[in-house]
């Protein structure tokens, strides 16, 4: 047999052996990409209790379709042994119906795509120091839920590496960018960046250590306008003078300090007439108000008109 036809057998076999592997690889692939199982997973994202005059505790809990299957009626059962459920925030899916009593929650979703997930954050009144985990009592149509792996995490590993070597290389453009516009573009503004730390550090320089504490901590994106509207509830559940006076001070450093935009500035100065109230000082109260109400704002207009106490003094 010469080199012609040697070479010719060598071809045809290689063409074989690939065409096998392809095949067989082919049957897998389309095997692994048809077989749909259903699988429903649980992740307590955060669990935090914070110690005061009154203690608060977060817990946060991701709720994933982990499976190939689109799932049917989710119905999810939160109990905690020492904790007392306060504030329920959902993130991602409204759910179908929610019931909570003093330590528990209960909510229903409809329907959950694959790879799909949303988060529940919970605001509670521990009963020490620590929080302990709730028990999670997760189903759906055909799938019971169970804690969220690393062995999960693994499966996203490739896609996870991609978008961090991406973004790496958006972030080294972007700083040339900046490097070649110069450093004058930032001259002149205020603080700008995660609102939840800028907040954080006026509590703290105001001795609100408990309240930078619950604000660095919180498991989604806070607005300005939104944390006052926390902290302000938390501080009027139970008043003291001090603390009170202390997160006036807060709102307005934060305000003097941070890149806050006007409609939150507004917000900022009524929730300070609102604790002004508290201290049942009237002429600061109507300062704070008249701040508040100096542009026609539609937001704190109807707000006022939810407040009897400060619409009175409107």
């Amino acid at each position: 047999m010469n080199d012609s036809s040697n070479s010719k057998w060598s071809i045809i076999l290689f063409s074989g052996i690939l065409s096998l592997i392809v095949g067989v690889a082919s049957g897998y692939g389309v095997n692994w990409l048809s077989e749909k199982k259903a699988e429903l997973s649980y992740d307590i994202t955060a669990i935090q209790a914070f110690p005061g005059q009154e203690p608060v505790g977060i817990v946060a809990l991701k709720i994933i379709n982990s499976g190939k299957k689109e799932l049917e009626n989710i119905d999810a059962n939160l109990r905690f042994s020492d904790a007392e459920v306060k504030e329920v925030i959902f993130q991602g899916l409204t759910p179908q119906s929610t019931s909570k009593d003093k330590n528990s929650l209960r909510f229903q979703i409809p329907f959950l795509n694959p790879t799909e997930n949303f988060s529940v954050q919970i605001l509670v009144s521990p009963n020490s120091e620590t929080l302990q985990k709730p028990l999670v009592d997760l189903r759906a149509k055909g799938a019971i839920g169970i804690p969220f792996t690393q062995d999960e995490t693994e499966k996203n590993k490739g896609t996870l590496t991609i978008f961090v070597a991406v973004l790496a290389t958006l972030l080294t453009l972007f700083s040339a960018i900046k490097l070649k516009s110069g450093d004058k573009f930032d001259q002149g503004k205020k603080h700008s960046g995660d609102q939840r730390d800028l907040y954080a550090f006026v509590l703290s320089n105001c001795k609100l250590s408990h309240e930078a504490e619950l604000i660095r901590a919180w498991p989604r994106d806070l607005s300005f306008w939104s944390a006052s509207d926390i902290l302000t509830e938390h501080w009027l559940q139970n008043i003291d003078r001090n603390t009170i006076l202390s997160g006036i001070t807060a709102f307005n450093e934060l305000i003097n300090y941070a890149e806050v935009a006007p409609s939150s500035v507004r917000i900022l100065q009524l929730n300070a007439a609102r604790l002004c109230l508290a201290l049942n000082d009237i002429q600061l109260t109507r300062k704070y108000l008249a701040d508040a109400t100096s542009v026609k704002d539609l937001t704190i207009s109807n707000r006022i008109k939810m407040l009897p106490s400060l619409s009175q003094l409107s």
